[in-house]
């Protein structure tokens, strides 16, 4: 059974849960943000745009998705915080979430064109 992790913030998921909404949710407009964000845009610069699958990591709720450039066939979205993971409002029909442990995840090997570790 998973434990939750400690530090001397208190509940680290729910420390970074409030730092990605500081920082990457879409009403966030400040330098730190757009600091923040500057990653996501750069990777996805030189992304091709055929169709692929992808499989994020941590995805939490979904802040990369926007940045994702590829036209791709299906976005697993994976995260062990199942309340962050399904707060996302997105309703993109190729979206697939999936609360699972990146160390367990239940898929074969080779089956993504992508992955995505955030």
């Amino acid at each position: 059974m998973a434990q939750d992790a400690q530090s001397t913030y208190g509940d680290v998921g729910d420390y970074y849960k409030n730092y990605y909404q500081r920082m990457m949710g879409s009403q966030s407009t400040g330098l730190m943000s757009k600091l923040a964000k500057y990653p996501h845009r750069v990777m996805e610069r030189n992304a091709n745009s055929y169709q692929v699958d992808i499989l994020e990591l941590g995805a939490g709720s979904l802040e990369h998705l926007s940045h994702v450039n590829q036209q791709f066939k299906t976005y697993f979205a994976t995260d062990i915080d199942r309340e962050r993971l399904l707060s996302s409002q997105s309703h993109d029909s190729r979206l697939e979430r999936l609360v699972a442990d990146a160390h367990a995840l239940p898929f074969n090997d080779k089956i993504f064109d992508r992955v995505i570790a955030t």
